[in-house]
Order: C-alpha cells, then structure tokens, then sequence
C-alpha cells in the first residue's frame, strides 16, 4: 500500500494478476467509464460522476425501493480494512 495524499493506493505486485470477478459485460462497462471519469476528479468531475451513478439502473431501482431521507451507518474505516483484507486474500490465495 503506498498514501498519496489522502488516498491509500494498493498496488497489485505482480503485473499479471488480474482477477476474474465476471461481471456482466454491461457492469464492467460502467466500471470502465467510472474509472475514467475519476480519472480527473475535481468538484465538477465528482458532481458529473454522481449524476452519473444515480443515473445507473441498479441506482434507479433503489431510489424507487428507499427513500432519501433513509439513511445507513456506514464506517469507513471498516469498509477500508475489510477491502484491504479481501485484497490481500486474493495475493495469497
């Protein structure tokens, strides 16, 4: 893991790994053009970005499912370490 600025960045050691999470095709197509509209993330990008997202099937059904004012807890820091630790499952395994 290597922190550049605020961001903990984890990189793959190995140049050939490349897990196999089979996504359907429309899903990894919309992870794609995420990755590329964080790409150049700024206040206008992240405001594009969330238009985006909330614009996405999956997010259109959960709107119609909750409403806005519902809200969930959600820890950070947990969310953090259990994705480091699913990560560094994968280098292992």
């Amino acid at each position: 893991m290597q922190k550049e600025g605020e961001a903990s960045l984890i990189k793959v050691r190995d140049e050939s790994f490349s897990p196999d999470f089979d996504f359907p095709i429309g899903l990894q197509l919309m992870l794609d053009n995420i990755r590329r509209e964080w790409a150049g993330s700024g206040p206008e990008k992240f405001r594009e970005l969330m238009k985006f997202v909330y614009a996405t099937a999956p997010m259109i059904e959960a709107q119609k499912k909750h409403k806005p004012e519902d809200k969930a807890s959600l820890d950070l820091q947990l969310e953090h370490k259990k994705n480091v630790d699913r990560i560094r499952e994968i280098e292992v395994g």
